[in-house]
């Protein structure tokens, strides 16, 4: 591999510039008026494509055949796959669908993923086409509009228990589909940072990438028992007694404290949080010892985001050890949250 320096010259008065390896730019076919795509990368370092990979970076396309359309959720997750691997565009074969079948699976995606948009339809196929850029998304941003999100549906979910407030409930329901959204988003962006790992600055990006995939897949996994006590309520009606309110207040304080925890990578709070665990698990089992089939799911998602706060405090641990671990190595931890 070539490797060139170029000293930055100062163009105008204001504008920085440098000059490009004249063999590159014969090889690739750079002229002057060329427009080049640059993008730059998780270590900010910039990297330049060349008009025929600008033009392959943003025309990535694929199709779904399925063999039939009687299981639209498997070709939902194959579209979803495609998303997050980074393809343009989705063209999806629906000969032998139905129009309501293909109705189900335009809605579904359009409630599921933020940007991908049906683009093209006819008598075999429909297209999706991603239309939002997840690199103009800034991540730390986009992780603090994911947990704000989820704690607003925990602190809703309290009060319309309270209130027995069966509007708010039903809120509740519709609005984790926009925490899916941004947990793709947030997925899909991770997946691109860490695609051309070509070196050990590149390398520990993708590191950290692994325990920010974790704890935004925790934080969408509280929102989902979120709506699962919403609609179990909503069908069941059952009688929620004043220890379990207080119980679920506890726990949504936890997982806020949690959240707040990661986004600022605080040590101390994970490790007062993990103590205070085993307290909450056992008034959890009291529920339990009751034995009231009405409680028992409400029981079940108190423990699973009791158990997804945990995991995200352990990954704080975990992240903070690992950027020590960096910074020891390369000198900066290059930080990702």
């Amino acid at each position: 591999m070539s490797v060139y320096r170029r000293r930055v010259q100062l163009v105008a008065g204001s504008t920085l510039s440098i000059t490009l390896p004249k063999d590159w730019a014969r090889i690739v076919g750079i002229k002057p008026g060329t427009e080049l795509t640059m993008k730059i990368l998780p270590d900010g370092s910039l990297l330049i494509y060349p008009p025929s990979r600008s033009d392959e970076i943003h025309s990535l396309r694929a199709v779904v055949e399925p063999r039939s359309c009687s299981d639209l959720n498997s070709i939902a997750r194959e579209i979803l796959s495609y998303y997050l691997a980074g393809f343009h565009e989705i063209r999806v074969i629906v000969k032998n669908c139905s129009d309501e079948d293909v109705k189900r699976l335009v809605h579904f995606i359009h409630e599921k993923v933020l940007g991908l948009e049906l683009l093209d339809e006819d008598a075999e196929s429909i297209t999706f086409q991603n239309v939002v850029d997840p690199e103009s998304l800034d991540l730390n941003s986009s992780l603090k509009r994911l947990t704000r999100v989820a704690i607003s549906m925990l602190n809703d979910l309290v009060e319309a228990l309270k209130r027995r407030d069966r509007s708010i409930l039903e809120n509740l329901v519709k609005r984790d589909d926009i925490v899916d959204k941004l947990y793709l988003l947030i997925l899909r962006r991770l997946i691109e940072d860490t695609t051309m790992i070509s070196n050990r600055s590149e390398l520990r990006s993708a590191s950290q990438a692994i325990y920010v995939s974790m704890t935004a897949k925790s934080i969408e996994r509280v929102a989902d028992h979120v709506r699962r006590v919403a609609t179990y309520v909503l069908e069941r009606n059952p009688r929620i007694d004043r220890d379990v309110l207080t119980l679920l207040e506890d726990i949504r304080n936890l997982f806020e404290e949690v959240c707040r925890a990661f986004i600022e990578l605080n040590k101390f709070k994970a490790l007062e949080i993990a103590k205070r665990v085993d307290e909450m698990r056992n008034q959890i089992k009291r529920i339990e010892s009751l034995r009231d089939p009405l409680l028992e799911p409400l029981a079940d998602a108190l423990r699973r985001i009791l158990a997804y706060s945990i995991d995200i405090a352990e990954t704080i641990l975990d992240l903070i050890a690992l950027n020590e671990a960096l910074e020891k190595r390369f000198g900066t931890s290059n930080k990702v949250v």
